[in-house]
């Protein structure tokens, strides 16, 4: 299995919601550049057998409290590396409870190579009791690898993190948790990122917790991602024997899984499972909810998504299976025994259903005499007006859906904007909210309402999100036919633009093949041109170094039309980013004087232009890059990121990776890919997400012969 940079983000945010004291301390680690993720097992449990080890990983733990100078000793190295990160301002939340203002935060810089510390360290302070936040000013450093540390009266927390691309960096429980797993990989041999991210992994894997999220350094109780997990996995840290037990647990935890990569703690694992489910059928998860939600922190996630993360731990761990679980029970279902020995109510009377009301639920009650703990059912309306919310069972919230005819989940901007719910009916309305005079935009996926009905996994529902520039041009500005490459100028826009499109507005720096390929060029840069003799095409061309490449990808459809395809098999594609051809043809598809690159040239071109770190920035188009990752296009190499596609003889073609990668042919097999998440690739093998040569169609890019 291979694992990408939206990999696990569950960070576990220490909740102490009994007592809001200052004393808790988690240990983070991210890096952001991605290495060889390649290098990982496709078991979690990573039995990697690599060569190297790096020797001092184990001292950059161990001497985390004993270092107090701000700089190493002079004496200990002849020379002082030059600093990668420079007057850094690091920003971040420790989360416990949260930690109070005044409490430190230490920022000790590790060895490059050996993840030792070197000596130097940075200091800060938490600003808020509110929600933990800090700032750490200054900060300069010859290797971007450091450990957080952040004491409280009677806990630490700790974080390992890259600050390469980083200015911020949350500490919390699940950073700690992750922490000596993290070293021992690194003493395997493994590289900082995919350290990072097979010890993510294994953490969320010991409470059953499986998807994609964020880095736990970015995770916050509060965030958009990831927040319902990092919540329940706090409160289930809690469980083990509240806050004076919470130390003894990360120790133990992260102890545990630091070599195999499981928690193997049987008697502990029961110990937390008998105390949270109490505390679900005793509503002291709810409580636990409606504690943080005093803190005013910000958005948390539904009460119904954190508790559901604690349920699904505790029925596994009882061995009962979920509820509901595929195909799903009926309204009368069985009793079901706890069969895990651990658990202090093994070999009892109490047994678990799993039934449906309103909403699937466990009930605890005798095995004998049915369930007892059944929560009370209000008499409810079937319907009501488009966008109305109603309180749900246990404290959730609902909102009805007139197009879908029924009352689905609402979210936390349903609940606190003051704007009723977003709804099908109401994508693309933008209203003011009442609770603070900002502006929302009711977006949703347009093919969702689709995966309602059908009744397949719905993906993101409608939901409320700050209004941008661009849904007020859409609502505001005429875009039909007559009006195809009108320019609207935007404040908030980075390219400033909006263009009007044949299938409505779009901003200029998101990717569209709806958008002219003249828009993608780098505007201060002198372009040649060169015309195709074959079918009269003009193509701009650009002198890097000693070479003479073509600035945009080849158009040349053959004289027969049948020597290429376009992206989704769509004219405009080919207009906007070139057409895709096969290893075979693109071997002679160049123009004369022309040819298709050799993966040498390719390497002359990286190193022409700085080098394979900064090749990827550097080679980018200024616009059409998703997430904002568009490049400086210093040099006017101008890749668009058209994609691909992978031909299989049973299933036809796939296309992919429009707006995130740009792909080129070499002669001689590889392929030369710009992506947003490996930087700079020339490989020949298959595997995400280097398309194998022989099976894909790709742009390609003509190099002038040499003269």
């Amino acid at each position: 299995m291979v694992y990408t940079k939206w990999h696990v983000l569950l960070s576990i945010v220490v909740l102490l919601v009994a007592c809001g004291n200052d004393d808790l301390v988690v240990e983070t680690s991210f890096d952001s550049s991605v290495e060889d993720i390649e290098e990982i097992s496709s078991s979690s449990s990573a039995k990697v057998k690599l060569s190297s080890s790096s020797k001092g990983i184990s001292s950059a733990k161990e001497n985390v409290s004993s270092s107090s100078a701000r700089e190493p000793d002079s004496s200990a190295t002849d020379s002082v590396p030059a600093a990668v990160i420079k007057d850094k301002t690091i920003y971040g939340v420790a989360q416990k409870g949260p930690f109070r203002a005044g409490t430190k935060v230490k920022i000790y810089e590790l060895d490059a190579k050996t993840f030792a510390q070197t000596g130097k360290y940075f200091e800060g302070k938490v600003q808020s009791d509110k929600d933990g936040s800090f700032v750490v000013p200054g900060v300069t450093l010859s290797s971007p690898y450091v450990l957080f540390e952040v004491s409280g009266s009677n806990i630490t927390l700790n974080a390992l993190a890259d600050l390469s691309d980083h200015d911020t960096v949350n500490v919390n429980v699940l950073t700690h948790l992750e922490q000596d797993r993290v070293f021992y990989l690194l003493e395997q041999g493994l590289k900082f990122f995919s350290a990072k991210i097979l010890a993510e992994v294994d953490v969320l894997s010991a409470f059953y917790i499986m998807g994609s999220f964020a880095s736990f350094v970015d995770m916050s109780i509060a965030g958009d991602k990831g927040s319902a997990e990092l919540l329940a996995v706090s409160v289930l840290s809690l469980c083990y024997g509240g806050e004076s037990k919470l130390a003894e647990f990360l120790k133990d935890f992260a102890a545990d899984i630091k070599e195999d990569g499981k928690w193997n703690d049987e008697i502990a694992k029961a110990k937390i499972a008998d105390e949270a489910q109490n505390k679900y059928f005793e509503g002291k998860l709810d409580a636990i909810y409606q504690d943080i939600l005093g803190w005013k922190i910000g958005s948390l996630p539904s009460s119904q998504d954190y508790i559901k993360r604690i349920n699904d731990f505790w029925s596994r761990i009882y061995d009962i299976g979920f509820c509901p679980a595929y195909p799903a029970y009926s309204t009368d279902s069985v009793a079901r025994h706890v069969n895990n020995k651990n658990s202090s109510i093994y070999d009892s009377d109490i047994c678990f259903y799993c039934k449906k009301s309103k909403i699937w639920t466990w009930l605890r009650g005798s095995c004998i005499d049915g369930p007892v703990d059944e929560p009370k059912q209000e008499e409810v309306p079937a319907s009501g007006f488009d966008g109305q919310l109603r309180e749900g069972d246990r404290g959730d919230v609902e909102k009805f859906d007139e197009i879908l005819g029924r009352w689905v989940d609402a979210n936390e901007e349903d609940r606190t904007l003051m704007l009723d719910g977003c709804t099908f009916k109401r994508r693309g309305e933008i209203s003011k909210s009442p609770k603070d005079g900002a502006y929302y935009y009711c977006d949703s996926c347009p093919d969702a309402i689709l995966w309602y009905n059908n009744g397949a996994a719905p993906g993101e529902p409608p939901s409320w999100r700050k209004a941008v520039d661009v849904d007020f041009v859409r609502r505001d500005e005429k875009c039909e036919a007559g009006d195809v490459g009108r320019i609207i100028e935007r404040a908030d826009s980075v390219t400033g633009s909006f263009y009007c499109t044949v299938n409505g507005w779009t901003n200029l720096k998101d990717w569209s093949y709806d958008v002219p390929k003249e828009f993608r060029f780098n505007p201060d840069i002198d372009y040649g041109t060169m015309t195709d003799d074959r079918d009269g095409k003009k193509y701009k061309t650009v002198k890097i170094g000693d070479q003479v490449w073509m600035a945009e990808n080849l158009n040349y459809a053959g004289p027969n039309d049948d020597i290429s395809r376009c992206y989704e098999d769509m004219p405009v594609t080919c207009e906007a980013g070139g057409r895709l051809y096969s290893l075979s043809v693109a071997d002679t598809v160049c123009p004369s004087g022309w040819h298709l690159p050799k993966k040498e040239e390719f390497e002359i071109l990286l190193t022409t232009v700085g080098g394979i770190d900064k090749a990827s920035n550097e080679l980018r188009s200024i616009s059409g890059w998703t997430n904002d990752y568009s490049g400086s296009d210093a040099y006017g190499f101008s890749a668009v990121p058209t994609g691909g596609a992978l031909i299989e003889s049973n299933h036809g073609s796939f296309f992919s990776y429009s707006g995130y990668n740009a792909y080129f042919f070499s002669s001689d097999g590889y392929v030369f890919s710009i992506n947003l998440w490996n930087g700079i690739l020339l490989d020949n093998r298959r595997g995400w997400p280097v398309y194998d040569p022989n099976e894909a169609l790709l742009p390609v890019r003509c190099l002038k012969d040499a003269e």
